[in-house]
């Protein structure tokens, strides 16, 4: 018996060993891939535009005279309160502008790391809520979704952002998980949780709904007091330098919070809400990510039929979507500001609809049922890698020399020359 019972735990050993040295290929591979994407015709895809080169020409102002702002004209530089990325992207660019240069490629090259190390957060965050399968699908469906691309190559807050919202999410999933080190974890995500609100203020609802996610931890008595105090003042800590830094004595508090509440100084808030709300129901962008968050939000109702206790950290992320979808209705209806409730809806994704297979399985008793996920989640694959490679906006500035043709211009041109801007930061 003792003998059957050592080959047993050596057969054991050497499948988990097996299943390690397979997930792992599988992260490398996916993770390979993503860094082709990032790094394929990275000066020139996306195009580079009016809002990168604002948040471009202030870390590189950072780095090259210490100023914090836009250059008005030449000497005259001035700090700017409504810039809408903050410290945690602007200071670690200057940073790295410092060391490689201030050049399209280099920026561009730090947010290529970002992208990798978003991917890579999201898998562990995913592997530790529903497994390695799931974390594997989760993550191919980002690593082939255009919109990281378009929006994260670019010098903008949305990848930076998300990148601490997951590493918040999942540092306070290893604290709700120990009781060794528990307040080390709590720090960590608190500290994210600091630094993800900073990062840009699209991220303010994120506050909000921690907090509601921090109630459900003390309700539900997995956290105690003392536990939301450590977490609450590791993320005071991060704010309050944004605090600081972002805003001066004579920066008017009202102005800002309502420049970052209506930045497009809109009026008619109705007929706003109307128009986005049409928006979102016909065109590609917003009916993919009314079905994702539809997804999402049915296979909660499932879980919470049969009785499944739901993770307060996934009900933090699902609130977090839907406040910003709500914020997109008022706003002026660009895409890229549904971006962060795209991300979160492909984390969950393959949890949600093997949840809802096999309901319905369960259901019909049509086992067949149970292998729809696998096939949904290969078919997202392969339309992603198409609009990657032929029809995205990513792919659309594939052979475009725009950045090149102006280096060379301004590289070719006599420095005596005297060229002026008008209203074009990039």
């Amino acid at each position: 018996n003792q003998k059957d019972d050592l080959c047993t735990l050596c057969h054991l050993y050497m499948e988990k060993n097996r299943s390690n040295k397979i997930s792992t290929l599988c992260l490398t591979a996916i993770l390979a891939v993503a860094a082709f994407f990032s790094f394929y015709e990275l000066t020139e895809s996306p195009s580079f535009w009016y809002d990168e080169g604002w948040y471009f020409q202030v870390s590189a102002n950072i780095a090259s005279i210490g100023q914090d702002g836009l250059q008005f004209a030449p000497g005259d530089v001035r700090h700017i309160a409504i810039t809408t990325v903050g410290y945690p992207l602007l200071y670690p660019m200057a940073m790295w502008m410092k060391v490689f240069g201030s050049t399209v490629f280099a920026a561009r090259f730090l947010m290529a790391i970002l992208i990798i190390g978003f991917l890579t957060a999201v898998f562990f965050f995913v592997r530790r809520m529903s497994g390695v399968k799931i974390a594997l699908a989760a993550t191919v469906l980002l690593a082939l979704f255009p919109p990281l691309y378009g929006n994260g190559k670019s010098v903008l807050g949305e990848v930076p952002g998300m990148l601490f919202l997951v590493l918040s999410l999942l540092s306070l999933q290893a604290a709700v998980a120990r009781e060794t080190r528990r307040r080390l974890f709590l720090v960590l995500s608190g500290f994210f949780l600091g630094l993800c609100i900073a990062t840009k203020p699209i991220f303010l609802p994120f506050l909000a709904a921690f907090a509601i996610g921090a109630a459900l931890f003390l309700k539900r008595k997995e956290m105690s007091w003392r536990n939301v105090s450590v977490l609450s003042l590791s993320a005071i800590l991060p704010i309050t330098a944004w605090l600081f830094i972002q805003f001066g004595p004579s920066d008017s508090a009202l102005n800002i919070l309502g420049y970052y509440t209506n930045p497009y100084y809109k009026t008619d808030i109705l007929g706003t809400v109307l128009v986005n709300v049409k928006s979102l129901l016909t065109s590609s962008s917003g009916i993919y990510t009314l079905f994702l968050a539809a997804v999402w939000g049915t296979a909660l109702v499932i879980r919470l039929r049969t009785k499944e206790k739901i993770p307060a950290i996934e009900t933090i992320g699902f609130i977090f979507s839907f406040l910003i979808i709500a914020a997109f209705l008022r706003s002026e209806g660009w895409y890229r500001y549904l971006f962060e409730t795209q991300l979160l809806s492909l984390i969950f994704f393959p949890l949600s609809i093997r949840t809802i297979f096999n309901f319905a399985a369960d259901k019909t008793r049509l086992e067949g049922l149970r292998r729809a996920p696998a096939v949904l989640v290969v078919i997202l694959v392969l339309v992603g890698l198409y609009q990657l490679m032929f029809s995205s906006w990513v792919a659309d500035a594939y052979g475009v020399r725009k950045t090149a043709f102006w280096r060379e211009y301004f590289s070719g041109s006599n420095e005596s020359t005297s060229v002026f801007f008008y209203n074009v930061p990039e």
